[in-house]
């Protein structure tokens, strides 16, 4: 008899929460509500009624019931995770941090996959004052979630996550362009605000402060963009500087290149390596923070990086590297989106030249040549002889750019990198 009791009870619960969500659907709110009370009176812990009830309370601005139901909710049903992240929710709005703070944690324990609990720990942290753990928690989050759709629970019935994605996006940008206005301080006192205009410029639609004209004909990009810059796929011009170099040099430095390739110091290294399109193979790709005893025992190699590395931005991302890359079709970088930084390459060595191609755009060069590439596009290194080649890929300004505004995009690497060194 009992348990035909029980099974009489869920059939009506079944059938009643049917109902409600159909009238929720039709936005008959107040019907839905009376018929999730009628729920209640069966299952007093019924989550996905006492969720709505809460839900509702909430919106005609009634926290303390609101949080009444999901104190209830989360007594029935204490390992639910989304009811402990809306209950975390109301309680950062009635400026309850700390009890927010134990739910989230208790969330991550039970699910840390749930990277949107992060973003609400953020906002719980700002609310506190503690704005530093609210940055880092913000950046962690948005490490895992790519947009207001990557929520771990797709079927959460929660509407303030996109507001806490847009909260947390803001948070960061914030701390980003405090850190540039600091670094750029100084430039705009020696020379004034105009010389770096374009850079504010770039700066502000890159962070969404300026709306873009949308009869532009340049495409959005995912990096700061200043106006005006010659796009071309290839610069001659910027190359020509080491085009010429002597027989005798590239015969040293090649030399001294395959040397340094043997080291295990150099090895150690080396940065993460791209898969080929042509099967197993893949490209080394090693930064050049060397040694004085290695700069020593390579003199000629030393004295070309010496002669690239001032032309490059002040950045230890943007250091020289070398590259070996067996025979095939190999993706040397992809694209970065600045149309105010270039990539030069050298090649030091290859039997027969290479092939280097940029968004349709094919060049060729022969050991000792350069070949200077923007960045709005993948680098795609093409060799074809059995021994494959070796490569010097640097980094230079766009020509065009005044010395004003290399010394302002200067400070903003300088300021990202106080950034990625304060919160990453």
């Amino acid at each position: 008899m009992e348990n035909q009791n029980v099974s009489t009870a869920n059939a009506q619960i079944k059938t009643l929460s049917e109902s409600a969500l159909a009238l929720a659907s039709r936005g008959e709110m107040a019907d839905a509500e009376r018929v999730y009370r009628q729920i209640l009176t069966i299952a007093p812990y019924h989550a996905s009624s006492l969720s709505f009830m809460a839900s509702q309370a909430f919106t005609r601005g009634q926290p303390e019931e609101a949080l009444a139901h999901l104190d209830k909710a989360v007594e029935g049903n204490p390992d639910n995770a989304l009811l402990l992240i809306n209950r975390a929710h109301v309680c950062v709005s009635m400026d309850s941090f700390e009890a927010a703070l134990r739910d989230l944690d208790r969330v991550l324990n039970l699910r840390p996959d749930m990277h949107s609990a992060l973003l609400y720990k953020a906002y719980a942290h700002r609310g506190m004052g503690d704005l530093n753990t609210a940055i880092k928690l913000a950046v962690s989050a948005m490490k895992h979630l790519s947009d207001s759709h990557a929520w771990p629970d797709q079927t959460a019935e929660t509407t303030e996550l996109p507001e806490i994605f847009i909260e947390a996006a803001n948070m960061i940008r914030a701390a980003q362009l405090a850190l540039i206005d600091a670094e750029l301080q100084p430039i705009i006192e020696n020379h004034g605000k105009d010389s770096v205009s374009r850079i504010f410029e770039g700066i502000a639609v890159f962070a969404g402060l300026r709306i873009r004209n949308p009869d532009e004909a340049t495409p959005l990009r995912k990096a700061v963009q200043i106006a005006g810059l010659t796009e071309k796929a290839t610069f001659d011009d910027a190359a020509s500087k080491w085009t010429v170099i002597t027989h005798q040099s590239i015969r040293a430095v090649r030399e001294e290149a395959r040397e340094l390739l043997k080291q295990r110091s150099l090895a150690s290294q080396a940065l993460a390596r791209d898969r080929s399109s042509a099967g197993d193979t893949a490209i080394a790709k090693y930064t050049l923070n060397l040694t004085d005893e290695q700069r020593a025992a390579t003199p000629a190699f030393t004295a070309l990086m010496a002669k690239l590395q001032p032309a490059g931005p002040a950045d230890d991302a943007s250091a020289p590297a070398l590259i070996s890359a067996p025979a095939g079709q190999h993706l040397l970088q992809s694209s970065s989106g600045e149309n105010w930084l270039l990539t030069g390459y050298v090649v030091l060595d290859c039997t027969g030249g290479v092939r280097l191609s940029i968004g349709g755009n094919v060049v060729s060069a022969s050991p000792g040549e350069c070949i200077v590439m923007n960045n709005l596009a993948d680098h795609i290194l093409q060799a074809s002889h059995a021994d494959g080649c070796v490569l010097l890929s640097f980094r230079l300004w766009h020509p065009e750019l005044s010395v004003v505004e290399i010394e302002g995009l200067s400070a903003v690497l300088r300021a990202l990198a106080r950034f990625r060194k304060k919160y990453l």
